[in-house]
């Protein structure tokens, strides 16, 4: 158990620091390998111990698991059910890759959960140098200081050289607003040093945000601390609505880039219409809606949506020509939307089984905090789901956080860790 649990707490650091310099794809193939390694090595040691355990230990465990039956039972449904829409699929070499990636993340959760009791406050301490290396390096990119990757198209804007080692800056501003929100539950519910380590962490990921230029990340971000402090007390609430709106008031005051961003989306609505206020956005997530329409039941299979895209555009743009104006041409390999992709790749009932994990996971951690009572850890998970799930919602409306590792890895992981953390010492 001491070795899973150093796997799960240094993959935390690793995956968004895993980088090869001389890919084309960089970024996302290499931690993708990084997170379905994890995954099979945490299994074989979970399989290990229960081979070796004692048998008391074993059903010490089964015990544990008997109150979250529906969340096992779910997740073991949309393992199934992408296994069936994958061999289903229009695109089944696609699928089939999009498939291992479902079966790695549900096994990597299980993995996580099973580890939870083992695993320290560690996991957030080695989160925090992770996002600080990013957050310098993108920051040092987009302002033209340094940047240590060649780019192989001299004309490529300065801001989408800003990746740190994660990605685009989409990418960056995502995977920067979900480490600041963990850190900032974490730093609200632990006391001493770490309190001040996790704080500075979590303010450096904001600023972060800010410098990524991501509207989404950022309504992501402010939506995840609006229901930290919802779960807490109405007057918290009260306060962060308050904050939030002083701070956006300097934004303005002070021109900060990514507020102003905000600001011009009814210009350029108005101007150019939803199609250039949303960066591109319309068409892809139509293209998506329509493919759901004409397989609502199976879609047309997990990973498909790049190989449709095309005929699907060509498709919206005769249908919604009007709303489509400024269509910029782009090959969009992911919809911009998760909540659509799925409906469009694996249909309603995919969809449906996901919602439901997410409303099971956040029914198995909901259990009022009681103060001394609990280990910190406990604390940190039950006051961990509901912002993280409500940032991830907002987030996934013009992003795909499931179809990146990076983003992926985090929520899986500390869903893991919000079960695990939350049902171990009960």
């Amino acid at each position: 158990m001491t070795a899973l649990a150093g796997l799960v707490t240094a993959c935390v650091a690793i995956v968004p620091l895993a980088v090869v310099p001389d890919l084309l794809d960089r970024f996302h193939v290499i931690k993708e390998s990084v997170m379905r390694a994890e995954a099979l090595i945490g299994a074989l040691l979970v399989a290990f111990a229960f081979n070796v355990g004692r048998a008391s230990a074993r059903e010490d465990r089964r015990a544990e698991a008997r109150p979250t039956f529906w969340l096992l039972a779910l997740t073991a449904a949309g393992v199934a059910w992408t296994g069936l829409t994958a061999l289903l699929s229009t695109h089944r070499p696609l699928s089939y890759d999009s498939f291992v990636s479902v079966l790695t993340s549900a096994l990597l959760f299980l993995v996580v959960w099973y580890a939870a009791p083992r695993i320290s406050l560690v996991i957030l301490d080695v989160l925090v140098p992770a996002v600080m290396i990013n957050a310098a390096l993108a920051a040092v990119q987009e302002y033209a200081i340094y940047d240590p990757f060649l780019h192989d198209d001299p004309n490529l804007a300065q801001h989408f050289k800003a990746t740190g080692l994660i990605g685009n800056p989409n990418v960056v501003g995502s995977f920067m607003a979900f480490a600041a929100l963990i850190l900032t539950v974490a730093a609200v519910r632990v006391r001493g040093v770490r309190r001040w380590l996790y704080a500075f962490g979590a303010l450096v990921a904001t600023a972060s945000v800010l410098v990524s230029l991501t509207r989404t990340a950022l309504f992501a971000l402010a939506a995840g601390l609006l229901l930290l402090a919802v779960g807490r007390s109405r007057k918290r609430a009260a306060a962060v609505v308050v904050a939030m709106a002083v701070l956006f008031g300097a934004g303005v005051l002070f021109r900060v880039p990514l507020v102003l961003r905000v600001l011009e989306v009814p210009r350029l609505a108005s101007e150019g219409g939803l199609e250039v206020a949303t960066s591109g956005r319309v068409a892809p997530a139509l293209a998506a809606w329509e493919m759901f329409r004409d397989r609502p039941l199976i879609g047309v299979g997990p990973g498909a949506y790049r190989y449709w895209y095309t005929e699907y555009k060509t498709r919206v743009r005769r249908q919604y020509g009007a709303v489509l104006a400024g269509t910029p041409a782009t090959m969009f390999g992911e919809a911009h939307n998760d909540h659509l992709q799925l409906l469009a790749e694996a249909g309603l009932p995919g969809y449906l089984l996901f919602a439901a994990f997410l409303a099971a996971l956040w029914l198995a951690v909901r259990r009022p905090v009681d103060g001394d009572g609990e280990d910190v850890r406990q604390r940190i998970a039950r006051t961990l789901v509901l912002p993280l799930g409500g940032a991830f919602l907002v987030l996934a409306l013009a992003q795909f956080p499931l179809h990146l590792a990076v983003t992926r890895h985090l929520l899986v992981t500390f869903a893991g860790l919000a079960i695990g953390w939350s049902r171990s010492w009960e």
